[in-house]
């Protein structure tokens, strides 16, 4: 996997590219390089992310941040905001899914705070919500994954029962808006900002619910590295709302 170490070997298939991909984040080279059937190819500096074969399709600097799109041989196209994975096409359906979490009546009205690619809006719509307010910060980013990921937005911000807006979500969320019957909070794995400006964004969102009224909220990864910033989010949740449930 780089200049300096044994070469190892895989044959082509999902299983392959999974156990070079996890051999390269546990190491951590400097670079790599990867054999086809032509041959070795040049040697590229590792990607920090640990997707050895992410293969860029568009890249693009927008007024916030730098968005990009790429494809993978397992996870499909991924989109990256500033080098962060958001979703790839391999398992956004599930992810959308549960973060619209509708195991229980469909919300007629709802708010999505983020949530560019569009996966959630499509989820409420498909469902049959009657309005969504979905707040999200920068236009590039939808008009983004509507080019990429066409089947992902599935025509979400055109629809007459859509209120897209750009902007920042959570000072939006001053504004008296509201009440909803779900709030889903698609922001990035970290809370925006520290834990007491957390607890008045949480308090905020509590105001703009419905009676019965719920919230959902993206806590990032069931992985050790997110662990800490899981249990914050969690506790910070108990502390606005009389039941708190994980998916």
């Amino acid at each position: 996997v780089s200049e300096a170490s044994t070469v190892v070997e895989l044959a082509a298939g999902e299983a392959a590219v999974r156990a070079v991909e996890r051999l390269a984040f546990d190491q951590k080279p400097e670079a790599v390089r990867l054999r086809t059937a032509q041959g070795w190819g040049p040697l590229h500096p590792y990607d920090p992310r640990g997707l050895v074969f992410l293969r860029s399709l568009s890249s693009h600097r927008s007024a916030w941040q730098h968005v990009e799109v790429a494809e993978h041989p397992v996870y499909g196209r991924v989109l990256l905001l500033d080098g962060e994975s958001q979703i790839s096409t391999f398992d956004e359906a599930t992810y959308s899914e549960a973060l619209a979490w509708l195991d229980g009546p469909v919300p007629a009205r709802a708010a999505v705070l983020g949530g560019g690619d569009c996966g959630v809006l499509r989820v409420l719509l498909a469902a049959g919500a009657t309005h969504v307010d979905m707040v999200e910060l920068d236009p590039a980013v939808v008009e983004i994954c509507e080019r990429w990921f066409p089947g992902v937005v599935a025509g979400g911000p055109a629809d007459p029962r859509t209120n897209l807006l750009h902007g920042d979500a959570l000072g939006w969320l001053t504004t008296g808006i509201g009440p909803y019957d779900r709030v889903i909070v698609d922001l990035s794995d970290e809370p925006p900002t520290g834990d007491p400006e957390w607890d008045q964004t949480l308090a905020r969102v509590a105001a703009a619910l419905s009676p019965g009224g719920a919230v959902t909220v993206q806590c990032g990864g069931a992985t050790a590295p997110f662990r800490v910033n899981r249990t914050r989010i969690l506790a910070a949740l108990g502390r606005h709302f009389a039941r708190v449930e994980q998916q």
